[in-house]
């Protein structure tokens, strides 16, 4: 039996779940099978593994009738395990790249006071942790058992934490689903990239050369933020952006949702969206920009000039208004 057989059939005999639920289920086992492939398995073989989808949904459904019990467990045991349980993770080695992956728990990347790449993480039964050091790369992957992550996220669940040496000129990789993550007070002289489902992203008060963060419904907040290049992409989210400074140029783009943005500046601004409205001021002068707006269904208004630097900006049903402001506040202190 292959994938796509095991899963419809497992699907099937689940109907009596929210879809919601459903889709966490088959994410779950997908994930298996490729686990399984990539230690040198076929396909068919992982699956048989997991016996036939009648018998696992029959399984998935007891235990999901016990989850409201689960849960009270669940909460009684956090509370505990937050207080001691939790531990931090290091490379033994100075590294050039670091890849942290969660699943279904909030990240919040800050500053390491003592120069030191750090994950801060409290993994619970059935959990499983990997960490790996080799080529100047720190990878820590979690992954989290099925209900554990239902359970997360019924009970709010603990976010594990990620610690950045100031100046650090390599790339730092943040991945998570179903949660947000949050970066503040950073100086990165390298690449940060932040990734998540279903989560918001929000950057604060960071120096940072690169930058390029993805989520899906969920918004994506940038609040000064200093660097080369800054992207942010969002599906079903609003962007917003304040006081950023870029030297080569912000791109955001979103779809069903509005793009909002107060004192940003570079010299090649692009906005797209689609089903909202594109609003707000650049900081300097509209002569200094050759500006271009499209959409439809809605107004364009640009008080743009022909000058070097571009701006670009794109949606449909919705209008766009963007004005200038010379001498508008997008400083960071160093």
């Amino acid at each position: 039996m292959n994938k796509e057989t095991f899963l419809w059939r497992l699907m099937e005999g689940l109907s009596q779940l929210e879809e919601s639920e459903r889709t966490q289920v088959a994410a779950y086992y997908q994930e298996l099978v490729l686990d399984g492939v990539e230690s040198g398995k076929t396909e068919e073989e992982v699956v048989a593994g997991f016996g036939e989808p009648a018998a696992v949904a029959r399984q998935i459904l007891d235990e999901r009738g016990s989850l409201r019990e689960k849960e009270k467990k669940f909460k009684r045991e956090y509370e505990q395990s937050i207080n001691g349980e939790e531990r931090a993770y290091c490379p033994k080695e100075p590294v050039e790249t670091v890849l942290v992956q969660v699943r279904d728990r909030r990240v919040e990347v800050r500053t390491s006071e003592d120069g030191m790449v750090r994950v801060w993480f409290a993994a619970r039964e059935g959990d499983r942790i990997s960490v790996d050091e080799a080529n100047g790369a720190f990878r820590f992957i979690h992954k989290a058992s099925f209900f554990n992550g239902m359970l997360l996220n019924f009970g709010g669940g603990k976010k594990a934490v990620v610690e950045i040496p100031r100046h650090f000129e390599g790339t730092v990789c943040i991945q998570t689903t179903n949660s947000r993550i949050e970066a503040e007070d950073l100086q990165i002289d390298g690449r940060l990239q932040m990734i998540t489902t279903n989560g918001r992203l929000q950057v604060r008060d960071c120096a940072l050369m690169m930058f390029s963060g993805k989520t899906s419904n969920g918004r994506v907040a940038l609040e000064n933020v200093a660097g080369v290049m800054c992207g942010a992409a969002s599906s079903n989210g609003r962007i917003e952006a304040k006081n950023c400074r870029l030297s080569e140029g912000l791109r955001l783009e979103t779809s069903n949702g509005a793009i909002h943005i107060d004192g940003v500046d570079a010299p090649d601004l692009s906005f797209r969206t689609s089903n909202g409205a594109i609003k707000g001021t650049v900081a300097g002068r509209g002569q200094d920009y050759s500006a271009k707006g499209s959409t439809t269904n809605g107004h364009v208004r640009i008080d743009g000039g022909g000058g070097p630097k571009k701006l670009l900006a794109v949606t449909t049903n919705g209008s766009i208004e963007i004005g200038f402001q010379e001498g508008h506040p997008t400083d960071m202190s160093e």
